[in-house]
């Protein structure tokens, strides 16, 4: 596929059940998806995320008001994490670094460097830190998540190519104060957005939609081990497949730096799922 932009939503907080290893790290139980979405009202409803096949990933165990489809519109999986720790960066990190042989860098930095210019990188978010760290992406700092979805969709209809990764706090916020109606609430405002996207992208952009760590509402510990949701998409998809159980939120690292031509190295612990993609 010759992608040439591509979008990570990154909806920080949403697990889709325990991994695992979950009792290694006192998330026996732990199931964000499925126990914000056990809360929800009658007809309550997640129409693009389910038409995505966000509730397929959960085909084994079905989640409340989030049926698996037919014929879903993207690829669809879940994620694994290898890190032996829980926290804020630990999935962003294996999601995006990696080992040379002179350092740890970042495919956030490598983008517009290794392309000498030709591609961005555009981090959205209102939290810094890690991401304050990169040291030749475009920040766009906002205030909330409706800013958040604002200059992205301002970026989305300009071409430009590159990497763009938006970041989601809202969930996160929800989850801290245990509150899954306001999760809910969020999550649907998510979900009207990624539709508006949908229709924003080019041929050639590939929208990657996922989770950097698990936040569980109903359980007391502020970061949960849970498997993280994978969704895929790009415009003229027939009908989505299964991208299975992966082992590392370096896969997406892994396929961000197969379609740039980035040679991660032997180290590397993610697996590109380009070739996966028809």
């Amino acid at each position: 596929m010759d992608f040439q932009r591509i979008f990570v939503i990154d909806l920080v907080s949403l697990g889709v059940g325990a991994a695992k290893d979950a009792d290694k790290y006192d998330s026996i139980g732990a199931d964000t998806l499925g126990h914000v979405m056990d809360q929800s009202e009658e007809g309550f409803s997640l129409p693009e995320l389910t038409s995505f096949g966000l509730g397929n990933i959960r085909r084994d165990s079905p989640v409340n008001q989030l049926a698996p489809v037919e014929n879903p519109k993207a690829y669809f999986g879940k994620l694994g994490m290898q890190s032996h720790s829980n926290g804020f960066n630990v999935g962003l990190r294996e999601m995006f670094d990696y080992n040379t042989n002179v350092r740890t860098t970042s495919l956030m930095d490598d983008v517009p460097t290794l392309s000498k210019g030709k591609c961005k990188t555009i981090i959205i978010s209102n939290y810094q830190n890690y991401l304050a760290n990169q040291l030749h992406t475009e920040n766009i700092s906002v205030g909330d998540d409706a800013d958040v979805f604002r200059e992205l969709h301002r970026i989305a209809v300009k071409p430009q190519d590159g990497l763009i990764y938006v970041r989601i706090s809202g969930l996160h916020r929800r989850a801290k104060r245990g509150d899954t109606k306001g999760y809910r609430q969020v999550l649907s405002g998510v979900d009207g957005e990624i539709h508006r996207l949908a229709g924003e992208l080019f041929e050639s952009d590939l929208l990657i939609v996922t989770s950097s760590y698990a936040n569980d509402p109903a359980l007391k510990h502020r970061f949960t081990r849970e498997y993280l949701p994978l969704l895929v998409y790009f415009n003229g998809i027939s009908v989505g497949q299964s991208l299975g159980n992966r082992n590392s939120t370096a896969d997406i690292g892994a396929t961000i730096a197969d379609v740039f031509g980035i040679t991660l190295g032997q180290g590397s612990i993610g697996k590109s799922f380009l070739s996966e993609l028809q």
